[in-house]
């Protein structure tokens, strides 16, 4: 289940995964909800992304057609759930959907199963760069400017620029033997002015610096699940001589913040508890607190603190599922290379409440400062 809240707007929130797109108006957690479903009656689409423009006034969801196996659809939805456009070029699935900081341009990582690509809309036109093929496997993508990204995958890290006849050139493919691993997370921080890249199943953490040279460490003991960079609401303010927050999750149930100025230094090591997987995290949008999610339990620490948690969550066994909330379908996907992701968590625009997904159900958490 896909959760994403509205970047402005701390009631509206945007959820979506097999069969459902939806946008809420949620006022309270106790008070009626009111939504605006975006697929038809019977659509049994599977949502693959969903994303928010950075200024909140249009939601990005890609779908696949689970009877035509990775045929895939990018449509554009305002926030009160009109439909704007059906982007073209979108054949494929989309793995990911990725705004750059202006608005101006969104990205999509497309696989057919076999083969991967990247294509670039303007939604002011709702065209198409030409999009590019790739020979490698490629799953996630970050800008890294308003013309600039990178991408990564199987034994693929790439840098690429967009020029001003539109079209779209590699400037350095990373061929070491130190990025010869399975990458399927990347993230870019433009106060530190790096790039983390993760590969789960190794556990193995990379960070690229402002000088593009890449180091890379293991992390955990299990697979990773999550990497984010600690928002920074006013960069301005940042000094050179503070650390720049990096969170890793793991399902060796522990969040290490590490500091990206110095790899690898280790910062805090917050634990969700014995044989309690980590399977999310996320950072309120100021980046004071962070947050950690098991199947039926999340923890809130102090980001720049650590120590012991300032609050916890943990579902009702009356209304939560839990780990029963995933159906042996989606067990099954899990140890699929192409899987559904099943986890998500996200704080709204103020940082008051949490919503976390799991499968089929929803939490709408609110935590008071």
């Amino acid at each position: 289940m896909h959760t994403a809240w509205h970047p402005k707007e701390p009631a509206v929130l945007a959820t979506a995964g097999e069969a459902l797109a939806r946008i809420w108006n949620i006022l309270r957690s106790d008070s009626p909800k009111q939504h605006v479903d975006l697929l038809e009656p019977g659509d049994r689409s599977l949502v693959t992304a969903l994303s928010w423009s950075p200024d909140g006034e249009y939601l990005a969801v890609a779908t696949r057609n689970m009877e035509s196996g990775w045929m895939g659809e990018v449509t554009i939805w305002t926030k009160a759930g009109v439909m704007r456009d059906v982007l073209p070029a979108a054949q494929d699935m989309m793995l990911a959907l990725r705004w750059n900081s202006s608005g101006s341009l969104l990205l999509g990582v497309a696989s057919s199963g076999k083969a991967s690509g990247i294509v670039i809309w303007d939604p002011s036109t709702g065209q198409a760069l030409q999009p590019l093929e790739l020979e490698s496997t490629v799953v996630d993508a970050a800008w890294t400017g308003n013309s600039q990204f990178f991408v990564c995958g199987e034994d693929t890290i790439i840098r690429f620029n967009i020029n001003d006849d539109h079209t779209i050139s590699a400037i350095y493919n990373y061929t070491t033997q130190e990025i010869r691993r399975n990458w399927s997370m990347i993230s870019f921080d433009p106060v530190s002015v790096t790039i983390a890249v993760a590969a789960e199943e190794t556990a193995c953490l990379g960070i690229i610096d402002s000088t593009f040279n890449i180091r890379t460490t293991i992390t955990h003991t299990d697979p990773l699940t999550a990497l984010s960079y600690q928002p920074h609401p006013n960069p301005s303010t940042h000094s050179p001589t503070d650390p720049r927050l990096l969170a890793t999750a793991s399902l060796d149930g522990t969040l290490k913040i590490w500091d990206a100025k110095r790899p690898f230094v280790i910062l805090h090591k917050l634990s969700l508890g014995r044989d309690t997987p980590a399977m999310a995290l996320s950072f309120t949008p100021d980046g004071y607190l962070v947050a950690a999610a098991s199947y039926s339990k999340i923890l809130i620490w102090r980001a720049d603190e650590g120590g012991l948690p300032k609050a916890c969550w943990i579902g009702e066994k009356a209304r939560w599922l839990g780990g029963d909330a995933l159906s042996k379908v989606d067990r099954k996907e899990e140890k699929e290379e192409e899987k559904v992701e099943d986890h998500s968590l996200s704080w709204d625009a103020d940082g008051g409440k949490l919503a976390f997904g799991l499968g089929r159900q929803i939490a709408i958490i609110n935590f008071r400062r």
